[in-house]
Formats: C-alpha cells, sequence, structure tokens
C-alpha cells in the first residue's frame, strides 16, 4: 500500500511514545510514505515501535538506515519501506537525518480496501499500522490456498525476493480474447501494446494477482492468491506510461 503526501510540515513536535525514541522538533518535509509491508508480523500480531534514523541526500532520497529499535519479524519489511521514503529537496549539499516511526498495533480491522496494511499518520513521521481481515466466505464460495498444519504458507517473490501477503480476489471466468480480426492499424496498436504488457507481466511484475482466471466452469467467486506489493507497485509505474493498456478491464 502507499502513502504520497506532499506537506510543508517543517516544525511539528513528535510524540514520546517509546523511551528509546530520539525527540525530533523538526525535518525536512515528507513527500512519500511508504508502509511496511510485513507478512510476517500480521500472522504473528506484532504490536510494538519499529525506530529507524535515516540519512537523506540532497535531492530528499534515503541513502543509509539505522535500527534505533526493533520488534520480531520487522527488520527486512521495515527497512525496505524506509528506504522508499521520500522528502523534499534541500538547497544544502550536506546530508540530513530523520527518525521513522512505524508503530505496529497487531489489531486486524475490516475494510473495503485492497491493501493487506492499514495505516495511519500520528505525526509527518509517524505510522500506525494495522492489517485488513481477510474477507471470510463459506468453502463452496471461495478457493483457498493450500494449509500447513492450519496456516497458509509463507511464499517469495520470483522477481522482488520478498514475502508475499496473501488477498481475497474475484475469479474471472471465460477465455479471453487474446487476438482481433480487426486489421486496422489503431487495433494492431493495441495488440503491439499488450503484447508488451504480457511480456513485462513476466519478467517485471509476474506476482500482481489482482484477480485470478478460472476458465470456463463457472465455480467459486473469490479466491484466495499470494501478491507480491512490488510487483503491484512496478505494474503500476509501467502503466502509467502505456496508458492504452488496462489488465483490470
Amino acid at each position: 500500500m502507499r502513502w504520497t503526501r506532499m506537506a510543508g510540515f517543517v516544525g511539528l513536535v513528535l510524540l514520546a511514545i517509546h523511551p528509546a525514541r530520539a525527540q525530533q522538533t523538526e525535518g525536512p518535509a515528507v513527500i512519500h510514505a511508504e508502509v511496511p509491508a510485513c507478512e510476517l508480523a500480521r500472522r504473528a500480531r506484532v504490536s510494538g515501535l519499529v525506530l529507524i534514523r535515516v540519512t537523506i541526500d540532497q535531492q530528499g532520497k534515503v541513502t543509509s538506515t539505522t535500527f534505533e529499535h526493533e520488534q520480531p519479524f520487522t527488520k527486512e519489511c521495515s527497512e525496505t519501506a524506509a528506504e522508499k521514503w521520500l522528502f523534499a529537496p534541500s538547497d544544502r549539499a550536506e546530508t540530513r537525518e530523520a527518525h521513522l516511526s512505524f508503530i505496529f498495533t497487531g489489531e486486524t480491522k475490516g475494510t473495503d480496501e485492497a491493501s493487506q496494511a492499514l495505516s495511519t499518520f500520528d505525526d509527518p513521521w509517524t505510522l500506525r499500522i494495522a492489517y485488513r481481515e481477510l474477507e471470510i466466505l463459506q468453502p463452496r464460495q471461495l478457493r483457498q490456498l493450500p494449509r500447513e498444519n492450519g496456516e497458509i504458507p509463507e511464499k517469495r517473490c520470483p522477481v522482488h525476493d520478498e514475502v508475499m501477503a496473501v488477498e481475497v480476489v474475484p475469479v474471472r471466468y471465460g477465455l479471453p480474447m487474446l487476438y482481433s480480426e480487426d486489421d486496422s492499424p489503431e487495433e494492431k496498436r493495441l495488440q503491439a501494446a499488450w503484447d508488451a504488457y504480457w511480456k513485462a507481466h513476466e519478467t517485471l511484475f509476474p506476482e500482481v494477482n489482482r484477480f485470478i482466471g478460472g476458465g470456463c466452469i463457472v465455480q467459486e467467486p473469490k479466491a484466495e492468491v499470494y501478491y507480491c506489493q512490488s510487483c503491484r507497485e512496478a505494474e503500476r509505474a509501467w502503466l502509467e506510461i502505456h496508458p492504452d493498456v488496462d489488465p483490470n478491464q
């Protein structure tokens, strides 16, 4: 899940939520705040503070991260998220610092949002993170992933090598029309765009999985799937420069 916020925060006092947390009374404006996607922490209902000190270059990009307080199952995903934060550029060449706080509540909440993580800002540098409850349907209405000892096993994205989350998505039935009999230049251009999309899908974002195909025989309307948040971000970036393709139609 991505949160992008253009803001001119300069002089905000951070809440003292944990003794290990450094006090920060001002800092660079936050342009983009990346929410950690911590699947193992969700399963374990981890709660507590993760505090990361980041150094920021003149362009506003994070150049290094240092953990000042950790929680189980959160280090890798929190560091990955912290590295994607963006801050306002500076006129000065020296590096800057900010303290990022991720507060894992251990809570699950019902929501219509597609993302696994639900987050709210306590202040520009502090995210409070809960998780979305997976939709519960009757067994004949839901195609389930295989379980091991009653749990969905961990699976990693083959491209980004990160632990994938689990989501309930629609099952689309019927056979797609791969090629049109229309031989016009416009149709050829659209077909070329779709060919490029599927090639990119195979190599750059294979685990988007916003829906799955169900063939011709209609069965369960929804299914559990793994998905990779980095794949979804890569697909979103690709679609921004290829507006003729809409895989969600």
